[in-house]
C-alpha cells in the first residue's frame, strides 16, 4: 500500500488534535515507540463514541462489555518530537468490522506530513467471563446508521 493510500472501504469518522508531551520522548528527543499508542487511543475512543452513540465507559457499565486489542500494525515514516502539534485522522474500515469487532485505520500528521499509520482491530468481550461477545443490537443499529450518515 502506498504511503498515503488508505485501505479500501474506509470511512472518515473524526479528526482530533494532539500535542507531543515531554513524558512521551526518549533521550534522543523523539517519541518513544511505547508511547505512540497513547496518541491514537483518545481519538479512537472519540470515533467509537461517535459510531456507537455511546461512551466507552457506558459500554462497560451498562452492558458489561470491554475491548481488547486483537492486532495493531504501525507504520512509521517520520519521528514525532516534543511539542509537535499534530492531528489524528480516524477511519473505520467498514468491510473489516462487524458485531464482534471494529477495525480502525488512523494517521498522525504534522501539517501535511504523514508521520505514522496504524491499523488496529478492537474485539469486544464480556468483562465477567472474558468470552468474546457481540455488541448489543441497539448499538449495532447505531453503528449502521452512523456509517450510512458518514457515507453520504
Amino acid at each position: 500500500m502506498a504511503r498515503h493510500q488508505r485501505p479500501d472501504g474506509t470511512i472518515f469518522v473524526v479528526c482530533t488534535p494532539c500535542r507531543i508531551r515531554y513524558s512521551d520522548i526518549d533521550g534522543m528527543k523523539f517519541v518513544h515507540h511505547s508511547k505512540i499508542n497513547d496518541h491514537f487511543e483518545d481519538p479512537r475512543l472519540v470515533a467509537m463514541r461517535k459510531l456507537m452513540k455511546l461512551s466507552y465507559g457506558k459500554l462497560e457499565d451498562k452492558y458489561n462489555i470491554s475491548q481488547s486489542i486483537r492486532f495493531a500494525y504501525y507504520d512509521y515514516f517520520k519521528a514525532l518530537r516534543f511539542e509537535d502539534r499534530c492531528k489524528v485522522m480516524s477511519y473505520l474500515i467498514v468491510k473489516e468490522s462487524n458485531r464482534h469487532y471494529m477495525t480502525f485505520y488512523q494517521e498522525i500528521f504534522r501539517g501535511d506530513s504523514l508521520l505514522v499509520k496504524l491499523t488496529m482491530r478492537i474485539a469486544f468481550f464480556d468483562r465477567s467471563s472474558t468470552n468474546p461477545v457481540s455488541l448489543p443490537e441497539k448499538i449495532q443499529e447505531n453503528v449502521r446508521k452512523t456509517i450510512l450518515a458518514l457515507s453520504s
